[in-house]
This record gives structure tokens, sequence and C-alpha cells, in this order.
């Protein structure tokens, strides 16, 4: 049995001795030579002369503790002399050149070949308008050497900036790729076609198993390579790295995006022809080389392709026209008309109303779905046990609506929103977002008569004025405590319990799991985390894990010394660990290796006086996010929430022991709670409900008008 004071106990324990070596078998078979791994990055370049400087300025200045680098250029048929740059100011780069323009698959494989004769252990493929970080290629390494079952992976990617400081914002490319998430990489056209995503149990944490990693940073495993082969050549351009993933993935291989790295990438801008023409051709011979579409799918997305696609190219004439041309031949069209119909569009008020009222739509439609500039303002709370310490976004230590805050800035962040966050001093959330400290309704006032924002989503319970914001904004709020809400108008309940007989659209608390540790096989103790109060239960999850003969985790802060004290006295010395309040690694490592979380929420008076009733239970989505399933009472939201996974327990603290144990034997398993939290609580998932309901908020509804009751019915859980 671990305890809880082990080291961590998932799968990287088992491959410590290959961080930062690979073993090199002699050839008599006997013995093995631990060397540093060797990494060739590959930049394909066709006339990207502008680009190269920069590009291999940063590349070649990577810092690496624990791989060789060697770096090819490979000059697929190039005119405007970019291999000469390369070589007079990086001569130790490796210049291929190819006669003809081979195209990006073509081009790359030269490149592969060639690092695979040199006995290359890991190859990146970077394109050159990029900017790459000094410990990027080291931190991929360390990754794919502590996680062997990845074949391909890389970074995020951000905007690439003039400056080369960077401003904190994801591409275009990383931002569908977070909206599209796990699914499949035509789920847009046709949904409910499988993930590509490997199983939940034993993924790295921080990963995103995205249909493909893009070629503009690559990093793939030389084993994988040699095991499933090269680009397939037939794709020219476009589509190529999407078949290498997919084959890497019928290889056995995982494949994934690592959230915590990045690269700056300027991304192609461009319409061309060929573009068009290659990623039209290549999605359907990526379509029918697949055998795991039936031909069901295949038949239902050609036609829709096919009809979408003709559709396009009718009015492909009309797209060409730019600027004046444009202007030209509406005009045009306009006098071919006759003057009936310019009789029809002259601008009368008559005729300018309901052009204004379509107009005042569209530009409310526009605005709820991207750029909107959102204020997400946080309670400004103190620490009970240190009033000299905020309690900030995220938090260090304790801090519930702290997280909701901070995951769901990170889930508008990533759709596209630009966001200001207001509340406790000391905050610090993505870069690019914009940090406003109010501690008090005063300063939320006078920040409120002159802010620019579109939306102020209040989580202060109440210490907003929004007849103050709605001079300038608008307003919604989020209410994560029991009782009535102060603004019931515009507020958005975290579940159906706690809005009871209000009118109301219900969000559950989002969860990120990258930034959770799965891990499917548990120790033998329980868990208690969070507020160490009597309304929490913490007596009676004692009291069950006595009568289950298994030790408790208490982790959390204790505020009421009395209570704390009739926990300890209840205790032989063989149940109880205290912990104290936790943060970081080590609350996300209880979480993760925690038979069961004992939520025991009990029916007596909470901190606000009324009658506790458990409102958003934000520990049971982290905990199954985790692996790790919940034992809790019917309090309030908890019998929602745990559908599958957890069990509950009746209130009080009478446990059979024998009862206790066949309840822990009947726990849901890691995998299926893991899968469920993923599902129901991901922080995009919650993101986008908040987004459609953003956008009712800007076309001017309120709750309970016959217009918003479909948005109020499929946001609710």
């Amino acid at each position: 049995m671990h305890t809880p004071d082990d080291k961590l106990g998932d799968h990287r324990a088992t491959v410590p001795e290959r961080r930062g070596s690979i073993a090199r078998v002699q050839q008599d078979g006997s013995a093995t030579v631990p060397r540093r791994p060797r990494v060739v990055t590959i930049t394909v370049n066709f006339n990207s002369r502008p680009w190269l400087a920069e590009c291999f300025a940063t590349v070649t200045a990577s810092r690496t503790r624990h791989a060789d680098l060697e770096f090819v250029l490979v000059d697929n048929a190039c005119t405007d002399g970019s291999a000469e740059l390369v070589t007079q100011r990086h001569p130790s780069v490796t210049v291929l050149t190819t006669t003809r323009n081979e195209g990006f698959a073509g081009a790359n494989n030269l490149g592969l070949r060639y690092a695979l004769a040199r006995g290359a252990d890991f190859v990146f493929l970077l394109n050159p308008d990029t900017r790459t970080p000094p410990d990027l290629l080291d931190r991929l390494v360390e990754f794919l050497d502590a996680w062997p079952e990845y074949g391909i992976v890389g970074p995020m990617q951000y905007r690439y900036t003039s400056d080369g400081a960077g401003n904190g914002k994801l591409n275009d490319w990383s931002l569908t790729a977070l909206r599209a998430g796990e699914s499949n990489i035509f789920d847009l056209d046709t949904p409910g076609l499988p993930s590509p995503a490997g199983p939940v149990s034993g993924r790295a944490p921080g990963t995103l198993e995205h249909a493909y990693v893009q070629g503009a940073a690559l990093m793939c495993r030389a084993e994988a390579l040699r095991g499933v082969g090269l680009f397939d050549e037939t794709y020219h351009s476009y589509y190529e790295e999407c078949d290498l993933c997919r084959r890497t993935r019928w290889g056995g291989w995982r494949v994934a995006l690592c959230t915590n790295l990045g690269i700056q990438h300027f991304g192609g801008r461009g319409n061309s022809q060929y573009r068009r023409r290659m990623m039209l051709r290549n999605k359907y011979y990526f379509l029918v080389t697949d055998p795991e579409y039936r031909a069901r799918d295949i038949t239902r997305l050609t036609f829709r392709w096919l009809a979408r696609d003709l559709m396009r190219q009718g009015a492909a004439p009309a797209e060409r026209l730019d600027g004046d041309r444009r202007h030209t031949h509406r005009r045009a069209v306009a006098a071919a008309a006759g003057p009936a119909d310019s009789r029809q569009t002259a601008h009368t008020p008559a005729a300018a109303a309901p052009r204004r009222r379509r107009a005042a739509r569209h530009r409310s439609r526009r605005r709820g779905t991207a750029g909107v500039k959102i204020a997400i303002v946080n309670p400004p709370h103190r620490l009970p046990s240190d009033a000299s310490r905020w309690i900030t976004v995220p938090p260090q230590g304790y801090g519930t609506v702290q997280w909701v805050c901070a995951h769901l800035i990170r889930g508008l962040r990533a759709l596209g929103h630009q966001v200001t966050l207001l509340g406790a001093p000391g905050s610090r959330t993505d870069p690019g977002v914009t940090v406003v400290d109010a501690t008090s309704a005063n300063d939320f006032d006078e920040w409120a008569a002159t802010t620019d924002v579109d939306i102020v989503h209040d989580h202060t319970n109440g210490l907003i004025n929004p007849r103050v914001v709605r001079r300038r904004a608008q307003f919604i709020s989020t209410h994560h405590l029991t009782g009535p809400p102060r603004h019931p108008q515009s507020c958005v309940y975290v579940s159906s319990a706690q809005r009871a007989d209000a009118e109301g659209p219900v969000v559950p608390v989002p969860v990120d799991p990258p930034l959770l540790r799965f891990a499917a096989t548990k120790d033998d103790y329980l868990l208690f985390l969070g507020r160490i109060s009597p309304h929490k239960g913490v007596y009676e999850a004692a009291a069950f894990a006595k009568a289950a003969r298994c030790q408790l985790v208490v982790a959390g802060p204790s505020w009421e010394p009395d209570y704390l004290r009739r926990i300890q006295t209840s205790d032989d010395g063989s149940t109880l660990h205290l912990e104290g309040e936790v943060g970081g690694a080590r609350r996300v490592d209880l979480l993760s290796r925690a038979r069961a979380i004992l939520v025991l929420s009990q029916q007596v008076p909470g901190p606000w006086g009324h009658l506790w009733s458990e409102p958003g239970a934000t520990v049971v989505s982290e905990a199954a996010a985790s692996g790790t399933p919940t034992i809790a009472t019917r309090n309030g939201c908890l019998p929602e929430l745990t559908v599958g996974v957890g069990r509950h327990v009746p209130y009080g603290a009478e446990f059979d022991p024998a009862q206790a144990a066949r309840l822990l034997a009947e726990l849901p398993r890691p995998e299926q709670v893991r899968k469920i939290a993923t599902e129901r609580w991901h922080f995009l998932t919650i993101s986008r409900r908040y987004e459609e309901l953003y956008q009712h908020v800007l076309a001017g509804r309120r709750w309970g008008n016959a217009a918003h009751s479909s948005a109020s019915s499929q946001a609710a859980t």
C-alpha cells in the first residue's frame, strides 16, 4: 500500500532511467550504454527567405540538456537565394536541395530519410514562419522520453509578433483545435463520428489528443516513423500530416498536443487557387483511404461536400471580384434590375427601419459568437487564516469560485474573446488577460463607469450593482452560494438543486482535465478536500473511513478549532491523516491517487445562516477528471452531479462496516469516471454554454422571456 506521503505513483515512475538518455544496445546484445538522444530539425522552404533569418536564429539557439541537435534546411526548388542566406549565417545547418517543388510531403520525406539514416531518435518538423522558444525542443524530448507510448507530439501555436516578445494569444489553428477538442476531424460535417483519441487511461497530463498535430511544429519519434512510414506523397501538400497522425495511431502510438508548450507561428493567410484545389482533392482522398469510416458515412460526407463545393464553384466568379470591381459589379446588377427594383431599396424611413433591425440582429449574433469583450469579476476575499493574503485567480490553495473563474477565462480566451479579470490583487492568469485590482464595491463602480466591455460576468454573489453596469454594458451573474441570489433576474445557477423553483439557466462548474492527472490504479486511502466545517461533513467522513478500514486524508483549511478537535478526538490514530491546506502538485497528486473522495455534506446551518444545501461541489468534477469516484450524501446538487461517477450514503455518522466495504467495491471504474467528467464538465464545453447565454444577453433578452426559454433548457445539465 502506498501512503499519501509517497512520491507520485503514476506510470512515469516506471521509466525514470529513460529520461534524457537512450539505451544503445551493443552488437553482441550483452550490454547497453546510455547516450543522449539525437534530434534532427527539418525546415522545408519554398521561397520564404524573409522568414528564415528569424526562424534559424531562434531554433539554433535552443538550449538542450537532454539531446544533441542537428538542423536541416530542405531547399524545395527555391529561386530567392534562401539556401545561400542560411549557409552564410548558419554554417552548421545542413542544406538538402530538390530539382522541383516536391510539395510539403515530398520535401519533408527527403529530410526524414536523411535524419533516419543519420540515426535520429526524434525528428522535429518546423515551418520557416515560426519563432522557437529556447527550451521547446528540450521539453518535447523530455516529454517523449518520459512517456514512451506517444509517437507524435506538438506545441500549441501562438500568434507571431513583429517584436518577438509575443502577446500570449493563440493563433487561429490552435483556437480551432481547442474548440474541436478530441472530436473526429470531420465532426463538424457529420457529428457522432468516432474520436481518434486514445483511452483515458495512461494519458500524460497537460495533453490534448486532437485529431492531428499540424506539420508547422511537429515532433515525431523515429521508431514510430520506421513502423508506419513517412508522408504519403500523393497528398503533395495539405492533409499529409493528418494522414501521418492517423497512421501513427493505427500503429499503436498516441498523438497529442502539449497544451503547456508553445511556439509562435505566423501561419498561411492566403487563399490561393492551388491551396483550394489541394484541400478540395485531399479531403476526399483522406476520407476514402480510411477503413474506419463506414460506407454510409463516406456517402453522406461525399454528397454533402459535393453540394457545397459545387455551390462555391458557382459563386467563384463573383468572389473573384474585389475592391472597386466588386462594387462596380453590384451597381451594374442594380442598374439592370430597373426602376421597380431600385424603388424597393430606396433610402426611405420605411425601408431603412427593417435594415437597421436586421443589422442590429447581425451585430448581436456576431458579438455573441466571437470577439466579445468580457469582464470576469472575482470575489475579493482574503484568507481567513491569514488576512494579509488574498484568494487569487487561480488560487494557490483553497478557492472554489476562483478555480471556476480561472477555467472560464481560459475557455473564453480559447474561443476568441477578450477577457478582463477584476478582483483580488495578485491574480495572474493567461497572458493577454487584463487584470484590474478591485477590492470593494466602490472600486467596481468606478471601473464600471468607464469600461468599454460588452458583458460583465459577476461571480461575487451580489457585490456588483447591475444598474451601474448596465449603463455601459450587459450584466450576468453566476450564483455560487446557497439561498436565493441577490440579483435573480440576470442569474445563472450552477446546479438544478441550487436553482430550486427560480427561473434561469443552469451551467455547472467547469474543470480542466489537462491540469489534473489521471491514475487508473488507486492507493488505499479516502480523501476529503475542502473546508473543515460541520456542514461539509468531515466528522462523518472520518466515521465512514473508520467503518471501511481505510485511511482518511483530510486536506483543507480549518477555521473552527473546536470542530477540528472533535474530529481528532474521534480517531484512535489509525484512520485520520491531517494534511492541512494544499495546492498545486500536491493537490493534483492527492486527487488522482485516492480510492474515492468523500463529500458527506450535511443539512445543518451553513456559514451564511441558511440550512446548507450543496450548491456546486467543484471537488466532484475535479476528482472525476482525475478518475477518482465520489462517495456523497444526497444533499443539494450531489445527486445530480454524482450520476455515473459515484455512490451515495445516508446522512449522519453511523456506518456498517460490511455496507461500507460493499459500497467501495461497487464504485465505478476510473476510466468511466474520467470519460464522464471530460464529456460533462470540460472547461470548453462550459465556456460554450456561457457563450450562448452571452449571445442572448447581447440581444437584450432577460431570463424568463419566451425567447430565452430554449436557451435556458439547452444550457441546463
